[in-house]
């Protein structure tokens, strides 16, 4: 995984951020792409470490998306994961609590991850049918 160039920075003084960020050979279109490619780079940790496929608790029969990345989602297994992704860079997070030994994610199919939503409640202000 690449290293953030002012990750230290950034999280401690945000103008003198902003301000090396401006100046080094990049820019500003070089720095989103080097951001985009660290975002991309950790959640492909975060995946690798939970298994890359979903782990399928409610046994329903998945086609090739089981382990399609583009269709899995990154799950709380006991709920409360709408606070963290107000406070945070969500997959740094998620990253650190999962090698310091943390059970409490798990990666689900879109599909189960609805179906464990609606099941537990865990759909927030959306109306159930």
């Amino acid at each position: 995984m690449t290293k953030h160039p002012f990750h230290i920075l950034r999280t401690t003084n945000h103008k003198e951020y902003e301000r090396l960020r401006l100046q080094t050979k990049i820019g500003k279109e070089g720095h989103n792409k080097t951001c985009r490619r660290y975002r991309r780079d950790m959640k492909e940790e975060v995946y690798k470490l939970l298994g890359n496929k979903c782990s399928n608790p409610f046994n329903i029969g998945h086609g090739t998306f089981l382990t399609d990345i583009r269709c899995l989602q990154i799950d709380h297994i006991n709920g409360g994961g709408s606070h963290q992704k107000t406070h945070g860079p969500v997959y740094s997070v998620i990253l650190r609590e999962i090698k310091a030994g943390s059970k409490e994610y798990q990666l689900l199919c879109a599909n189960c991850n609805w179906i464990k939503r609606h099941e537990k409640g865990e759909n927030g202000n959306h109306v159930s049918i």
